[in-house]
């Protein structure tokens, strides 16, 4: 219940926020206001919709068919992105469905690669081969992973499935000792496409000093600065909400990259901590659930996708307070768009099929398949105690002079026999 709760305040605090972050550029652009708090509220209806139809299966079914049609379906639209693909900042990642809407593969993707990372780590335990495991999860997990990378361009999906997929190794106990050399070449590799110059290396040097980005702040450092001085002007209760001055066409993605300063300048430091209160939780109960898991596949599944999508949650979260580099990811569940929106409610589908199969078991079953026995045995007399009761020899015993209680796991008797 607490991991539901807290999903749905943070949809609904994004379909709030994004009606407020929006509504300016919609008037400025000519378009109806309410428009984008209608089609995120329409987007979360669905995804809930969604999530109803996605527990009527158990969630062993991702351990067959529908892990594989899942996976290449994300696959062939990553590949249809790179060559139809709408390139908007640089960047081609998004596919058109006509005038309907536009969407994000990779963060449909992402969660199909986690999956297969399990998948791969769940053989490696059935045969122990660990040229096998290397193999297979370089293939399903990681070359995808650097498609995102290298076509489209995108540092930070990569970096949030990279922590999805430790989460994976971690909570399965994998000796990551088997992936030491693909590790440090990976690393390497970082280090020489961080360094080299360009693109990222400016992008660091905007985050260490914004105003330092070659035109006195107004270039690439604009967007950072004026997310600072939304939350400078929150102050600790905020200027209340609907009353932010930075959305005013003055902070860039502020219904989607950058609500979370939006969030900081109307709710103040209150709602900016309240908003990671909640993402606390989310990761708290998402663990709690998977603890309760039937089997080791659903516990890992439900603990990488909590913690990739709270990972996800912090990153917005650093880029809009400048603790981060910008990466343009959004925040879960409260920025504005489809792909955000549903590849979150995704994860909170498949953990609640999860929490559902691992609470399936009826109470009082578990209590009977718990059930204790005695045994007695027709060996030595008790001795007389000189009192009426069990054992004692007395027409009140129930067991009478020549029985005893067999030797067991109470003092001298009580056998632990379990009906399975």
């Amino acid at each position: 219940m607490l991991f539901i709760a807290v999903t749905v305040i943070l949809v609904l605090l994004g379909v709030v926020m994004v009606f407020s972050a929006s509504s300016v550029t919609a008037v400025t652009t000519g378009t109806d206001m309410y428009r984008p708090m209608i089609k995120q509220l329409a987007f979360a209806l669905v995804g809930l919709v969604a999530i109803a139809v996605l527990n009527l299966a158990p969630y062993s079914v991702w351990t067959r068919w529908l892990f594989w049609a899942f996976w290449i379906l994300c696959m062939i639209l990553l590949v249809l992105t790179l060559f139809f693909g709408e390139e908007y900042l640089g960047a081609r990642r998004w596919l058109k469905v006509g005038e309907l809407f536009t969407f994000q593969p990779s963060e449909f993707a992402k969660i199909a690669i986690v999956m297969a990372g399990l998948r791969c780590v769940q053989n490696y335990k059935a045969d122990g081969s660990n040229l096998k495991l290397v193999l297979s999860f370089t293939g399903l997990a990681l070359l995808p992973t650097g498609f995102i990378f290298v076509a489209q361009n995108d540092f930070g999906t990569t970096l949030i499935i990279v922590i999805g997929l430790i989460a994976v190794l971690l909570f399965s106990g994998i000796n990551l000792r088997v992936f030491l050399p693909l590790v440090v070449v990976l690393i390497l590799l970082a280090l020489v496409l961080l360094t080299s110059g360009g693109f990222r290396s400016s992008r660091i040097d905007v985050w260490l000093n914004p105003w330092n980005d070659g035109d006195g702040g107004y270039g690439t450092g604009w967007q950072s600065i004026r997310a600072r001085y939304a939350f400078a002007c929150g102050g600790l209760f905020g200027v209340g909400l609907g009353n932010s001055y930075e959305k005013f066409q003055y902070l860039p993605m502020s219904e989607s990259d950058f609500i979370y300063a939006v969030i900081g300048e109307e709710l103040g430091f209150v709602g900016a901590i309240a908003v990671v209160l909640l993402f606390l939780l989310f990761l708290v109960s998402g663990l709690m659930i998977s603890q309760r898991a039937e089997d080791e596949f659903g516990s890992v599944l439900a603990a990488s996708l909590v913690c990739m999508l709270v990972f996800q949650a912090f990153v917005n979260m650093g880029c809009a307070t400048g603790l981060l580099p910008t990466t343009g990811k959004p925040l879960p569940f409260v920025s504005a768009g489809l792909s955000s929106l549903g590849s979150s409610l995704m994860i909170v589908g498949i953990v609640l099929q999860i929490n559902r199969g691992g609470a399936g078991v009826d109470l009082h079953e578990k209590r009977r398949d718990n059930l204790r026995l005695i045994r007695v045995e027709h060996d030595q007399a008790i001795p007389h105690q000189g009192h009426q009761g069990r054992g004692s020899g007395h027409p009140g015993s129930s067991y009478g002079p020549n029985h005893r209680i067999g030797p067991g796991l109470y003092g001298s008797g009580i056998q632990d026999w379990s009906r399975r």
